[in-house]
């Protein structure tokens, strides 16, 4: 599949002479990966149905300027500006009011024609030969700290104060495949989000899962920490036919079923590139749970702690 593109940045070249640098500029080949991937135009066709005619920025170039902005460590609206102080490098870039009025009016019908979108740039990117051997689907909650009465900002179930997203990355590529900025307060272990981004992670996969095309289907491995350890999640992964990884608090059923193994149980455990992981063990306890546990397994390091299997 070939990505057809429009430059709208002035050319650049190499020089040697030192002459009209500038400070982000290594981040014009980031905006230029935007265009030539297709994902700029194919933003700007997906919201082309909701957009005013005779704007100067197509909502998709607006987009994908904040992404890139984001990209290169900008933590805020304003960060913006450092691509605009440089048309040389980067063009015609949206003000910050212009900006502001092109993502917030990205809606939940808007937002699912973006996601469309990105999927389609990462399957030009994985043709390219970008594509992993396998993937890991890696779920982790976060919390964003805000430092004042933010919209929908909260105490924390930490203790602290601001927002609790869901995040979920591919773990070979670092990319960031889906996520949900939770309203307040929202639980870590909310089985409900979890469905709800595993089905837009896979949305996010330009392959079928091994489970969909055996001979050529990716091996894809979904990972959380405790938050995951929930039966609706783990039960929604087997329906996928996904191989899964999902830490969980020890009970005491638990832990005397790990005690009671006998030493020729434990195997050496394994570093996620493959070489053995100094002081840690695994051994298998699904037969010696009831069926409340059947998808656990033991993992031990220093101490023994559970992780499906």
């Amino acid at each position: 599949m070939e990505a057809k593109h429009k430059r709208r940045r002035p050319r650049g070249h190499v020089s040697a002479d030192g002459l009209g640098l500038v400070t982000p500029a290594g981040v014009r080949l980031l905006s230029d990966l935007v265009e030539r991937s297709g994902m700029a135009r194919d933003l700007s066709a997906a919201v082309a149905p909701w957009q005013p005619p005779a704007r100067r920025h197509a909502t998709g170039e607006v987009v994908a300027d904040v992404a890139v902005t984001l990209a290169d460590g900008g933590d805020c609206r304003s960060a913006l500006d450092g691509r605009r102080a440089h048309p040389e490098c980067f063009g015609a870039v949206a003000s910050l009011p212009m900006a502001w009025r092109h993502v917030a009016g990205i809606d939940a019908a808007r937002l699912a024609a973006v996601q469309t979108a990105r999927a389609a740039a990462r399957a030009w990117a994985w043709q390219q030969g970008a594509a992993p051997a396998r993937v890991t689907l890696a779920f982790d909650a976060t919390l964003v700290t805000a430092h004042r009465e933010k919209e929908q900002a909260a105490p924390t179930y930490t203790r602290g104060f601001g927002f609790p997203p869901l995040l979920v990355t591919c773990d070979e590529t670092d990319e960031a495949l889906t996520g949900q900025l939770r309203p307040r307060n929202a639980g870590a272990n909310t089985a409900a989000d979890h469905l709800v981004l595993l089905d837009a992670a896979l949305a996010q996969l330009p392959r079928p899962t091994r489970a969909q095309d055996p001979p050529a289907g990716l091996d894809v491995l979904v990972r959380a920490d405790s938050v995951g350890a929930t039966h609706g999640f783990v039960d929604a992964i087997g329906a996928h036919g996904l191989e899964f990884a999902i830490g969980f608090d020890i009970t005491e059923t638990v832990r005397e079923a790990i005690l009671a193994l006998p030493n020729r149980a434990w195997g050496e455990a394994m570093q996620q590139d493959r070489p053995p992981r100094e002081g840690a063990w695994v051994a298998e306890i699904t037969d010696r749970l009831d069926r409340h546990w059947t998808w656990a397994a033991a993992f031990h390091r220093l101490h023994a702690l559970p992780l499906a299997a």
